[in-house]
């Protein structure tokens, strides 16, 4: 095959894969191709896409190395380590939970986890 139809079939595939999702932007030889999915499933379907946007717990998840992300979402404040418990369950499994995480123990551990590096921490947290 020679140059100029590798570059015609290349050109033709370019135009179908437009084609297929109106949303792309081409540049050049490369389209960026937005795809909605859900962030689970694109942490877990790694080897079929080329770029994902997904939220620290699941590439948390996923096994996912965060040093290596392009880029981290700025988490607001009061959502940093939220946890949520049933009404009726505030002052049994809430309570333990809260003083867990309290827990000097608990800070030690997650701070010397490299794992954790790389998280959004609660302004408290080093407190």
């Amino acid at each position: 095959m020679t140059q100029n139809e590798r570059i015609k079939k290349l050109e033709s595939y370019l135009e179908e894969v437009q084609t297929a999702f109106p949303d792309a932007v081409r540049k050049g030889s490369v389209i960026i191709a937005p795809k909605t999915q859900e962030a689970l499933a694109a942490a877990i379907d790694l080897d079929s896409i080329d770029l994902a946007f997904v939220p620290g717990n699941y590439a948390y998840a996923a096994k996912l190395d965060l040093s290596k992300a392009i880029g981290k979402e700025t988490v607001a404040e009061p959502i940093k380590l939220v946890i949520a418990v049933q009404d009726h369950r505030v002052n049994g499994v809430g309570k333990f939970l809260k003083e867990a995480v309290l827990d000097p123990e608990f800070k030690k551990g997650v701070d010397s986890d490299p794992v954790f590096k790389n998280f959004a921490m609660p302004n408290w947290w080093n407190k």
